[in-house]
């Protein structure tokens, strides 16, 4: 009879573990593995999150190139739960790069970044690492961005910011073509150079030197 309680107890012990276990994983994101077809779903779920808290225009297509005519530099850190800034501003046709790191001393695994408009795919970071993501500001306005890792913990959808891109009274414009890439050194070859935000008195130079008979069609 006295086995039979020691044994009980035990049983009953590893009962009580058990459930305190799973009570822990019930609460601890860091323990989720998600599927591929889960994770797609995460994200599109939070693309419609920070799509709802932002505010702006019409969306301006990304130039195909990026140059670094007029560059801004923000770095964040990301850590459990919170971005560090959470909010930062730049202006309209500015060159952006995000430098996101996460500290070797946080709990999570890695930190992501999804932005409303400019980072629609998310790009994560690892614990210890640093990344960076490059894009033209080319729509004025608010936009929302959020952790895209699920997994960095129970905390993860309170880590979210703002981006605000600030209109500019003359931007400058966005090239995104320009053909042919080559020509004669005697001159005389026709170029077409597309972009936006051209106005219709605008100037072309190659290499210092004007071109002649310049025709705007559209902005």
């Amino acid at each position: 009879m006295r086995r039979a309680i020691v044994t009980a107890v035990a049983v009953l012990f590893m009962a009580i573990g058990a459930t305190a276990q799973n009570k822990d994983q019930e609460h601890d994101h860091s323990m989720m593995v998600m599927s591929p077809e889960a994770q797609q779903e995460h994200l599109a779920h939070l693309r419609a999150l920070v799509a709802s808290g932002s505010s702006h225009g019409p969306v301006i297509p990304q130039p195909e190139g990026v140059t670094a005519a007029a560059t801004k530099a923000v770095a964040i850190t990301a850590q459990r739960f919170f971005f560090s800034p959470t909010a930062f501003t730049v202006n309209q046709g500015d060159v952006v790069t995000i430098t996101l790191s996460v500290p070797s001393s946080d709990g999570a695994a890695a930190h992501g970044l999804l932005m409303d408009t400019y980072i629609g795919s998310g790009f994560d970071v690892s614990r210890g690492q640093s990344g960076s993501v490059t894009f033209t500001a080319t729509t004025k306005g608010s936009f929302t961005f959020q952790c895209d890792v699920p997994s960095c913990g129970g905390g993860h959808s309170s880590m979210s910011g703002t981006m605000t891109v600030q209109a500019v009274s003359n931007p400058a414009p966005t090239i995104s073509s320009i053909l042919p890439a080559a020509g004669s050194g005697d001159g005389g070859t026709v170029v077409t150079v597309s972009g936006t935000g051209f106005s219709s008195n605008a100037t072309v130079k190659f290499g210092g030197v004007s071109a002649t008979n310049v025709n705007v069609p559209s902005s």
